[in-house]
């Protein structure tokens, strides 16, 4: 399993092509605009991360797994605004701050954890679904449906 923070190290050191033979340097001129764990363990770390990155006026898709790390240029617009990565509360966090609301009555099932627009959206999929919404600068609860 992969923790966020372990693998937002990672892309802060990634070197993204400018599309001109070129490269953005790999600590400076990257936002993230969203955010996605694939099968989410109890304490918030992921089998897999994705995060969309704008650089240079172009934004490319980075997915880290087991395997290493995989860069995909994105041709199409991503219009999300930037997510401050020290302005939020890391998932492993998240998960520790919300343990009785996201594992439950001991819910069984795949998690996928979504950061965008300031907010976390947590679902869970197995006999039954369940999706959390949380404020990711502070933790908080803000719905629950399912």
């Amino acid at each position: 399993m992969l923790s966020f923070k372990d693998v937002e190290a990672q892309l802060a050191r990634v070197v993204l092509d400018v599309g001109d033979g070129s490269a953005v340097n790999a600590s400076s001129d990257k936002e993230i605009l969203y955010v996605r764990g694939n099968n989410l363990d109890n304490n918030g770390q992921a089998r897999s991360w994705t995060f969309v990155v704008r650089h240079a006026n172009r934004t490319s898709i980075v997915t880290v797994d087991q395997k290493g790390l995989n860069l995909a240029a994105w041709n199409g617009e991503f219009r999300q605004k930037e997510i401050r990565l020290d302005s939020i509360i890391l998932p492993e966090d998240l998960f520790l701050k919300n343990r009785d609301a996201i594992t439950g009555d001991n819910r069984t099932g795949s998690r996928d954890l979504v950061l965008s627009m300031d907010r976390y959206t947590l679902t869970t999929s197995g006999t039954t679904n369940r999706v959390l919404v949380f404020d990711a600068k502070t933790g908080a609860l803000m719905s629950s449906h399912g």
